[in-house]
């Protein structure tokens, strides 16, 4: 298999009220990526598709099937591997072999539609119910486990560190997202990509791929956060309360949907993050 590229290299002209002139720049590239899961009844199904920034393949589809509901923790998933015999896009599909019933994945994931219908891994995209913003709040707050607390001011200057340090796609081509995951003092996961949803889901499944493979829960140690260098969209609240973040924080704005989504978890939402000023929206 021929390894994937994150980036791309393209001459381009700069252009300004004076000058034109070329030179090289750094392009992130965006390929289409798609899940599909196996019970351990031999039962093969599609999970969902998205865009993605190849890289981190294994933890993205880790996170994927943890934030549709597919798996509950690591003991859920006996091997993530590569289909074989696609040519060059056989990096492009992923199957996950489950420990698990065909029964008992299509229940948790009953709150999907049609298997043809086409998704993406963003958490909301697949709920049946899509009229009514009550039943979304609804499926995603029952997934809470328990009330948050608001994150230190230490925690949010180590996340706003490494959303400037250590994110090397954004570095090379302004064009990627990041989620970073913090705990206290020690930052635990850090996940880039062309998509916000999949930065998270990279992030989440970091941390799910290295637990013990008879952990049968996934959560996120006490007083641990997520930061988004995206607007705070309601997908990526969902994810934060599945994955049992303490509290979920973004450098921009949150949406209308991920605050009433905060408020039923009681989890502390901030937008607007920086090292000098916040908006507290729960």
């Amino acid at each position: 298999m021929q390894k994937k590229r994150a980036v791309f290299k393209r001459t381009v002209t700069k252009s300004t009220l004076d000058s034109q002139k070329r030179f090289k720049d750094t392009l992130v590239a965006e390929e289409p990526f798609t899940v599909v899961w196996q019970s351990q009844d031999g039962v093969s199904e599609r999970l969902a598709s998205t865009m993605r920034t190849p890289g981190d393949d294994l933890s993205l589809a880790a996170g994927m099937l943890f934030s549709e509901g597919a798996i509950l923790g690591r003991a859920d998933l006996k091997i993530l591997s590569f289909c074989s015999g696609g040519g060059v896009n056989e990096l492009n599909r992923l199957k996950a072999e489950l420990v698990l019933g065909t029964s008992v994945i299509q229940t948790r994931l009953a709150h999907r539609p049609s298997q043809s219908l086409p998704q993406s891994a963003c958490g909301m995209c697949s709920v049946d119910d899509l009229e009514s913003p009550a039943r979304l709040v609804e499926w995603a707050a029952a997934r809470s486990q328990g009330p948050g607390t608001p994150p230190a001011e230490s925690s949010l200057n180590l996340a706003l560190n490494s959303l400037e340090n250590d994110c090397p796609l954004f570095s090379r081509t302004g064009a990627s997202h990041a989620c970073v995951v913090v705990c206290l003092e020690k930052v635990l996961a850090i996940g880039e990509d062309v998509g916000r949803h999949n930065a998270c889901d990279k992030a989440i499944g970091q941390l799910l791929l290295a637990e013990s493979r008879d952990s049968e829960i996934f959560r996120l140690p006490p007083d641990c956060g997520l930061l988004f260098s995206s607007r705070l969209s309601f997908e990526l609240a969902s994810k934060a309360v599945a994955a049992g973040a303490s509290w979920v924080a973004s450098v921009g704005a949150p949406t209308a949907l991920a605050v009433e989504l905060a408020e039923a978890c009681r989890l502390p939402l901030l937008g607007f993050v920086s090292r000098e000023r916040r908006n507290i929206y729960s």
